[in-house]
């Protein structure tokens, strides 16, 4: 898999995303960020990289009213995750 960022809160903040996604389903770019002390801003980058990458697809309205959903590659991304691993020691073994 690409990497998924450049820094441990970027690479953290996309995987929460998708985490999010999996386990609520489709969400607009207003509902993903709700109870996480990050921007819009950061979120909106966060699910645009997804998008451009292919982990996150948009149905619906034009991207800014339409909710955001998983693609294949997002969610076998989430199944080859070993979540007892940290995202330092992804990053450190190259796995992000």
């Amino acid at each position: 898999m690409e990497e998924l960022g450049a820094t441990n809160a970027t690479a953290r903040l996309r995987l929460d995303v998708l985490r999010r996604l999996d386990q609520f389903g489709p969400l607009t770019l207003t509902e993903i960020p709700r109870a996480w002390p990050v921007t819009r801003q950061h979120i909106r980058g966060a699910v645009r990289w997804l998008v451009e990458d292919g982990l996150l697809a948009v149905g619906g309205r034009p991207e800014s009213e339409g909710r955001y959903e998983l693609t294949g590659d997002g969610q076998r991304v989430l199944d080859e995750i070993d979540w007892t691993t940290s995202i330092e020691e992804m990053q450190r073994e190259g796995e992000l």
